[in-house]
């Protein structure tokens, strides 16, 4: 899928859908339908912009980061934004944490229950923020201090 296409997965569910360049294209989808990354393969992403955190889910914390990936051949270049789940909570999370804007290193994975495989089929289940827009959260798996 081509960005165009990622970026209007995400807004199908809107009412008023925001114009395609004022939000940014979604990490999740773009890692899953873009470059074809399959669950539990683990990725490192490096200077990613750590935006805040937010809570999307009952259990987990989110970490909000800006990832930026070079185009290829002359394309242009991709900026995504990722809504990453963490088990940690409290100090623990709070001492991996930068300031805000500022760059850091995570190994991340896709994985259960918003993307798994079952036999040969991927099946992504994204979670809907509170515009219906939609994002495929990921896992991070570690923090690369």
């Amino acid at each position: 899928m081509t960005p165009e296409e990622i970026k209007k997965l995400q807004v199908h569910r809107m009412k008023v859908p925001p114009e395609p360049d004022r939000f940014y294209l979604d990490l999740g989808f773009y890692l899953l339908y873009s470059l074809r990354v399959k669950p539990k393969v683990e990725l490192v992403l490096v200077d990613c912009e750590f935006l805040g955190l937010a809570e999307i889910h009952e259990k987990y914390m989110s970490v909000i980061i800006l990832a930026r990936f070079e185009g290829e051949d002359g394309e242009e270049n991709i900026t995504c934004k990722g809504y990453l789940l963490t088990k940690l909570h409290g100090d623990e999370l709070y001492s991996h944490l930068p300031e805000k804007g500022e760059a850091m290193d995570l190994k991340i994975c896709m994985d259960a229950p918003y993307c798994v495989l079952e036999g040969d089929e991927l099946v992504a289940t994204p979670m809907q923020g509170r515009f219906k827009e939609q994002f495929l959260p990921l896992w991070i798996q570690d923090f690369l201090d």
